[in-house]
C-alpha cells in the first residue's frame, strides 16, 4: 500500500466512526445530551426508529461524500491493490463469553427499537441494566478493574457539567438571549438558509470546543429557541445541530479523530484539506 492510500485509510476510519454515531440516538453521548435537553424543554422525545429513519440515510450519504473526496485527493491513480490472506474459518472461533456479549448487545438493540412503540422503555435505563448484566454471576464478562481502567471520569464530569449549564439556560431567559444574539435578524430568511446557518454554527463552534457533547449542550438550547421563532421543524433543527456537534472533520480536536491523529501517520494539513472539502460538500 503506497503512502497516499495509507493516509486515505487512516483519515477515512475516524471520519466513518464520528459520522456513523449519528445512525441511532444512542450512537454517541452527543445524541443523548441533545435528546435529554429536547425532552426537558418540550416534554416529548424523538423516537428511536424515527431517529434511525433520518440518521441512516444521512450517514450513508455522508460516508459516500467523504469517501469520494478522500479517494480523489489521495488515490488519484486508483486504489492500491492489497493482497490479504483469506482467513480460515478455524482461525475465528466464538467462545461462550463472546456469545454472551453478542446476545446481550442484541437484546439491548431490540429493547431500544421497542422504545419506539413502548415509551416506558428508557434508553438510558436499558444501557444501565445491560451494563449490570455483564457483571452477573455466570455471565461475568466484565469486572470492576476493567471498568475503572476504561471509564473516563473526565467525560462523565463533562456531560454532567453540560447538563447543569443547559438547565441554567432553560430555567432563565439566558437561552432566549443566546438565540437572539447568535441568530438575531434571520427570522425573515428562507427556512433552508436558517437550517444551513444552524449547521454552520455548530460546525464552527466545534473547532473551538473539542468535546462534541459540550458543543451539543451549548447549541441545542438556542437552536430550539430559534426553531420556535422561525417556525422550523423542531426535531429537524435539533438533529442538524446534533450531527454537526458530533462530526468533527476539519481538525482532529474530537476524541475519535484525535486517537488517529496522535499516531502521526497524517498531518494537520492532511486532515484539514480533506475536512474542509467534506464539510462544504455536506
Amino acid at each position: 500500500m503506497d503512502t497516499t492510500t495509507f493516509i486515505f485509510v487512516l483519515i477515512g476510519i475516524p471520519y466513518a466512526a464520528v459520522i456513523g454515531g449519528f445512525m441511532t440516538p444512542v450512537g454517541t453521548a452527543v445524541n443523548l445530551v441533545a435528546l435529554s435537553l429536547y425532552e426537558q424543554a418540550t416534554g416529548h422525545t424523538i423516537r428511536f426508529l424515527d431517529w434511525m429513519l433520518v440518521g441512516i440515510p444521512a450517514v450513508l450519504i455522508s460516508i459516500v461524500i467523504c469517501c469520494r473526496v478522500l479517494v480523489k485527493m489521495y488515490c488519484g491513480k486508483g486504489l492500491a491493490q492489497v493482497k490479504l490472506r483469506q482467513a480460515d474459518a478455524n482461525d475465528i472461533v466464538l467462545d461462550a463469553r463472546d456469545r454472551r456479549i453478542l446476545i446481550i448487545v442484541a437484546a439491548m438493540f431490540v429493547l431500544w427499537l421497542a422504545s419506539t412503540w413502548v415509551p416506558q422503555i428508557n434508553n438510558t435505563i436499558v444501557a444501565i441494566l445491560a451494563a449490570g448484566v455483564f457483571f452477573l454471576p455466570g455471565i461475568r464478562t466484565l469486572n470492576m478493574r476493567q471498568l475503572e481502567e476504561n471509564t473516563s471520569l473526565d467525560v462523565l464530569m463533562m456531560v454532567g457539567g453540560v447538563q447543569v449549564l443547559a438547565l441554567g439556560l432553560t430555567t432563565t431567559e439566558a437561552s432566549s438571549w443566546l438565540a437572539a444574539t447568535c441568530f438575531g435578524g434571520i427570522e425573515s430568511m428562507p427556512k433552508m438558509v436558517v437550517y444551513l446557518m444552524i449547521a454552520a454554527f455548530a460546525c464552527v463552534l466545534h473547532l473551538f470546543v473539542p468535546l462534541g457533547s459540550a458543543v451539543s449542550g451549548i447549541v441545542t438550547i438556542p437552536v430550539m429557541e430559534l426553531a420556535a421563532i422561525c417556525g422550523l421543524n423542531l426535531p429537524a433543527a435539533v438533529m442538524i445541530s446534533v450531527f454537526w456537534s458530533s462530526v468533527a472533520l476539519i481538525l482532529p480536536t474530537d476524541c475519535t479523530t484525535m486517537l488517529a491523529y496522535k499516531h502521526g501517520y497524517f498531518t494537520m494539513r492532511d486532515i484539514s484539506r480533506s475536512g474542509v472539502i467534506c464539510t462544504v460538500r455536506h
